[in-house]
């Protein structure tokens, strides 16, 4: 038997858990196989008013803000990898370049040790 209770907005199965909440409430096979199906479609499960579950899904305002927010994830990260990629490439310039072997006060040379453990 599956259950789903609200308070952790998760299910239960009688099966597998040993220890269930008094308060999670019976969900049949049906009921159930659609709500992950909403759920895998990008619909929230959330508990309505009697702690039963129910599919949301986003508004489209909603929808538009998470794609933004993904959008600018996504840039930020590949910004991110490229700087380091940068980075990397003039460690290793800093390196070849004879005034920068044994010279400490070069700021070339502190920027290829800071950057040696994490270049490849």
């Amino acid at each position: 038997m599956t259950l789903y209770y609200a308070a952790f907005s998760g299910f239960y199965d009688s099966d597998i858990h040993t220890v269930i909440p008094q308060a999670a409430v019976e969900i049949t096979p049906e009921p159930h196989r659609a709500l992950l199906s909403a759920n895998a479609q990008g619909a929230a499960i959330l508990p309505d008013e009697t702690g039963h579950p129910t599919a949301v899904f986003p508004s489209e305002a909603e929808q538009h803000a998470q794609k933004a927010e993904s959008i600018r994830a996504e840039r930020n990260g590949t910004v991110g990898l490229l700087n380091h990629e940068s980075g990397c490439r003039l460690a290793a310039a800093a390196v070849s370049t004879p005034a920068a072997r044994g010279s400490p006060k070069n700021p070339r040379a502190r920027l290829s040790r800071r950057h040696r453990s994490t270049c490849h």
